[in-house]
């Protein structure tokens, strides 16, 4: 631990008031101007934003024509196991909500460091959003 002379006392220079362990998770200005500038990541943002709005919005219009179970857990063997009820569709857009957040989250605070990894978590962000919104339409449109 280093020291430094203030006002003729010692105070300790590595006190966890003055050093901050998130600094590096912080937004720098420069990011925040190079944002603005960013098109791809903005339009990126409000595709994947859309995409949990549509998908919200079709539940919503399609919640009377859906039945009680309808297929939702293609991984798990045929039969009663592949069912869910209707309230489960919501894991859908939750999914994309919660994987877009990280993804756009990581890519605002890695935005100056490495601009390959930020374009491909904004892609992984789309392929996603517009995955699912596909998948909740083709269930959707299947049953109802």
């Amino acid at each position: 631990m280093s020291y430094i002379k203030a006002n003729a006392s010692f105070v300790p220079t590595s006190s966890g008031i003055r050093d901050n362990p998130f600094r590096k998770l912080e937004i720098r200005r420069e990011a925040q101007k190079n944002f603005a500038a960013d098109k791809f990541f903005f339009w990126g943002f409000i595709i994947c934003l859309g995409s949990v709005v549509l998908q919200i919005l079709l539940l919503l219009v399609s919640w009377h024509k859906l039945p009680p179970q309808l297929p939702l857990f293609y991984s798990h063997p045929w039969g009663e196991a592949v069912l869910a009820n209707p309230y489960e569709l919501f894991i859908l857009p939750g999914a994309t909500a919660i994987f877009s957040s990280l993804n756009f989250l990581l890519a605002v605070t890695i935005f100056g460091e490495d601009r390959f990894l930020h374009r491909i978590l904004v892609i992984s962000a789309l392929v996603v959003g517009i995955a699912t919104f596909y998948d909740l339409f083709k269930i959707i449109s299947l049953i109802a």
